[in-house]
């Protein structure tokens, strides 16, 4: 067993560069949420931010857009409609608030399985 102490966590923890940007420490993707049903990508990609990320895209329905722009104004938007260029990720989260009935499967057929 190991005991999580603060010498254990700055083994990890990185203190950021004073002149530094966003952009150097990484840009993630969330994909998740439904409609009505946002509350679990908020949770996770606020913590994805706490984190330490620089950048964070939400990927969800095009309805719920506002409810992201005034919960998390700090995330980029990207509506899962369109096609997701995983390149521009290091990380990319899957899963939290997608209905299980959600055709999310013709999503990574498309960019996964070509």
């Amino acid at each position: 067993m190991k005991t999580i102490d603060k010498a254990f966590i700055q083994t990890f923890y990185k203190k950021r560069i004073e002149d530094s940007h966003k952009g150097n420490y990484g840009h993630a993707l969330v994909i998740a949420g439904s409609l009505n049903k946002m509350g679990a990508s908020l949770i996770a990609s606020k913590a994805c931010l706490r984190s330490g990320v620089g950048l964070l895209t939400l990927s969800i329905p095009k309805e719920e857009r506002q409810t992201v722009t005034t919960f998390l104004p700090e995330a980029m938007v990207h509506f899962r409609e369109e096609i997701i260029d995983f390149s521009l990720y290091e990380a990319v989260g899957i899963g939290p608030g997608i209905e299980k009935k959600n055709p999310l499967k013709s999503l990574f057929m498309r960019h996964f399985l070509k």
